[in-house]
């Protein structure tokens, strides 16, 4: 469940960041075929939440595989 609420955080940062930048850059009247830089802290936000979906889908992984050796264990 965390991962997937993780997901979806994942997805609305990036869409909401990118849309504040292209919307900032188009007010300043930047045209559509300029190539823009932007900082290296907007992507920080949408990397981390990346790497937590991630680890949580990693956790969630060990933890079934925890419950079926105990589950389909012979002894």
């Amino acid at each position: 469940m965390l991962a997937l609420g993780v997901d979806l955080l994942q997805y609305c940062l990036a869409t909401v960041i990118w849309w504040l930048f292209y919307r900032k850059k188009e007010r300043e009247g930047v045209h559509e075929d300029t190539e823009l830089d932007h900082s290296f802290w907007l992507e920080v936000p949408i990397n981390l939440a990346f790497w937590v979906k991630i680890i949580s889908v990693g956790g969630s992984y060990v933890l079934i595989f925890k419950f079926l050796l105990r589950t389909l264990s012979f002894t």
